[in-house]
């Protein structure tokens, strides 16, 4: 009974000791933060622009950056979806899944394949596989 308590007491320690590291951290990249911020308003002060908006606007003009370009990622290819190669296995797997009632959606989704090929598949477009 004692050892339980001995141990309970060290595990408690252990634990206390991970939570200061980790408030540690998080003060640290707290202050990171705030430097980087001070930064910014500097950066703006300097600039010359009343507003922050008015230098990002400049900058984006300057930079020929257009609003939409934000949003997207670093790298076009990223996101995208490559090609399907249907195979007969592929094939056969969304029939039976069709006929055992499933949507195309949720075969299209356990696949990783669009809906059309979905849709091809049901219609016959990849019978003449083998």
């Amino acid at each position: 009974m004692t050892q339980d308590i001995t141990s309970e007491i060290r595990r408690l320690e252990q634990e206390a000791a991970k939570l200061e590291k980790q408030k540690a951290d998080l003060m640290k990249k707290q202050e990171e933060q705030e430097q980087q911020l001070k930064k910014l308003d500097s950066l703006v002060d300097q600039s010359g622009y009343d507003t922050a908006k008015q230098l990002i606007e400049a900058l984006m003009v300057r930079f020929k950056i257009s609003p939409s370009q934000l949003n997207k990622k670093s790298s076009p290819i990223a996101g995208t979806r490559t090609r399907t190669r249907v195979t007969a296995e592929l094939r056969d797997g969304v029939r039976s899944d069709l006929a055992a009632g499933m949507s195309k959606t949720n075969v299209g989704k356990k696949y990783g394949i669009s809906y059309l090929v979905v849709r091809g598949v049901e219609t016959g477009k990849y019978d003449k596989l083998s």
